[in-house]
C-alpha cells in the first residue's frame, strides 16, 4: 500500500471547507472522514508491522522512520483539526453521537502543537529501542541467533538449557544498559511534558484521559487492586496449597 502525502493534505483541506450546515451534511461528512482515516490507519500500522517483522531490515527501518517522522505528524495536526469542525458543528450531531463527541472533546483536550512535537519525538525513542533491541544477538550451541529467541528456550525440558538461556538473555540485556537508561530517561521526562502541558500533573492521569476512562478514576482501580489482593488472594492461595496436598 502506497500513501501520498500531497493528496492527502488536499483531501483534508477539501474536507475542511465543507460547509456543515445540517444532519446530512455532517453524516456525510463523517463517513468521507472514516473513509481517508482508515486508510492512513492502515498504511501506518502496515509499516510498523512490517519493521516488527524484521527489525535488521535497514529498508523497512527507513520506511517505518519516515511514516513516523513525516507522515504522521501531518496526519495528527490534520486530524486534530477535523476534530475541532466536528466539534463546532456537533449541534448538528443527534443525541446518540453525544459519546462520540465526548471522546472528541477528551481528543482536543490532550492535544496542542507541543504535545504533538512531543509524540513524534516519543516514537522516534521507541524506533531507537527496537532497533537496539534488533541488534543484541546471543551465540546459542555455536550459532550466532537473535536475544529473543532465547525465550523459547526457556521453556526446554532440560534444566541446564533453560538456565544457560537465561543466563545468555540476561547479559545481552545488560550490554546494552546504558542505552536503553538513557532512552527511557528521555521517555520518561517527554511522557511528564505531554501532560503537564495539558495541566495534568503526571502521566498515569493524562493516559487515563487518553484511553478514554471516562467512568473510572486512578483511585478506583487502586481499590480494586487492594480489594483482589485482601478477599481473592487468599482464596486462590488456599486452592494452591489443596491443588499441592493432592498431587502429594
Amino acid at each position: 500500500m502506497t500513501f501520498d502525502i500531497l493528496t492527502f493534505k488536499k483531501e483534508i483541506n477539501k474536507l475542511l471547507d465543507v460547509n456543515i450546515t445540517s444532519e446530512e451534511v455532517m453524516n456525510d461528512f463523517l463517513a468521507n472522514i472514516s473513509i481517508l482515516f482508515d486508510q492512513i490507519d492502515e498504511f501506518l500500522m502496515n509499516k510498523y508491522i512490517d519493521f516488527q517483522r524484521e527489525t535488521t531490515n535497514t529498508q523497512l527501518q527507513d520506511d517505518y522512520s519516515v511514516s513516523q517522522q513525516q507522515i504522521k505528524p501531518v496526519y495528527k495536526k490534520a486530524k486534530n483539526q477535523i476534530e475541532k469542525k466536528i466539534y463546532d458543528s456537533r449541534e448538528y450531531l443527534t443525541i446518540d453521537y453525544q459519546y462520540f463527541i465526548e471522546r472528541i472533546e477528551n481528543s482536543l483536550s490532550l492535544m496542542n502543537d507541543e504535545n504533538i512535537q512531543l509524540l513524534i519525538d516519543e516514537d522516534q525513542l521507541i524506533t531507537n529501542y527496537f532497533h537496539s533491541r534488533s541488534e543484541m544477538t546471543a551465540n546459542w550451541k555455536g550459532e550466532n541467533i537473535p536475544a529473543d529467541d532465547l525465550i523459547g528456550f526457556l521453556y526446554e525440558d532440560s534444566r541446564n538449557d533453560r538456565e544457560k538461556a537465561l543466563k545468555l538473555l540476561s547479559n545481552t540485556y545488560i550490554s546494552k544498559e546504558t542505552t536503553f537508561h538513557s532512552l527511557l530517561d528521555k521517555m520518561l521526562q517527554i511522557r511528564l511534558e505531554q501532560a503537564n502541558n495539558v495541566g495534568l500533573n503526571n502521566y498515569r492521569d493524562y493516559m487515563f484521559k487518553k484511553y478514554e476512562r471516562f467512568h473510572f478514576s486512578p483511585n478506583d482501580c487502586l481499590n480494586l487492586a487492594e480489594s483482589i489482593r485482601k478477599y481473592v488472594l487468599p482464596i486462590v492461595n488456599e486452592f494452591h496449597k489443596e491443588e499441592r496436598r493432592f498431587n502429594d
